[in-house]
């Protein structure tokens, strides 16, 4: 279970990451943090995996969310209506 929390986290903060950059061009750990209320050192954790991952670019502080997470944020954003469409439907609203 913790896992799926996890990733349900390492989302929303990718989420965040991806309002902070349309708001400022880049994020870093430092804006990250303060908007999640997580830790830097628990936000340059995550920085690093998704480095590795191949989500995020950029280094000295400055980030940004490369095409492969844009992507990714877009598929689950078009899932995420379907199903909420699909729940409205089923709930009569």
């Amino acid at each position: 279970m913790k896992e799926g929390i996890d990733r349900i986290k390492a989302l929303c903060l990718l989420l965040i990451a991806l309002y902070l950059e349309d708001r400022d061009g880049a994020f870093s750990p430092r804006s990250l943090a303060r908007a999640s209320g997580l830790t830097d050192r628990q936000i340059r954790s995550y920085i690093s995996h998704w480095r590795e991952l191949g989500l995020v670019s950029g280094n000295y502080g400055i980030y940004r969310l490369t095409p492969t997470a844009l992507k990714l944020l877009r598929e689950l954003g078009k899932k995420a209506q379907e199903r909420s469409e699909r729940l409205l439907k089923e709930r009569g609203s």
